[in-house]
């Protein structure tokens, strides 16, 4: 399979400010108690969309993909220019998307290990 052609684009960012994190409470009030679970906080982060569109050959069969992967940003305050924090998304790009690869190969490794049923 060879990879012909290949289209990269951000579709969207969006800013989530901090949320702390809140412990588990319990209150009695008369009778009754009041028990709050805790919530993990998160830390301030964007989330930027990245629009992926790309050309497979194989044995002369052409494959039209497009891929919409979301990436994760921290580091950065609300204010932040927006141009940096999507280089900073599209530098996670490579390494997020071998670490499925490598994930994949795995799996299918162990598949391959397995006897099939009935054997």
């Amino acid at each position: 399979m060879e990879l012909k052609r290949i289209g990269f684009g951000l579709g969207s960012i969006s800013f989530h400010p901090k949320v702390d994190e809140v412990p588990a409470s319990s209150a009695r009030q008369g009778n009754v108690t009041i028990n709050n679970a805790a919530r993990p906080g998160t830390p301030a982060h964007f989330i930027v969309s990245n629009h992926i569109a790309c050309d497979f050959e194989h044995e002369g069969v052409e494959q039209h993909e497009y891929i919409n992967w979301g990436v994760v940003v921290t580091g950065f305050d609300g204010h932040a220019r927006y141009g940096e924090v999507e280089n900073a998304a599209a530098r996670k790009l490579a390494p997020m998307l071998r670490a499925l690869a490598d994930e994949i190969e795995e799996t299918l490794k162990e598949n391959d290990s397995q006897p099939e049923p009935g054997e």
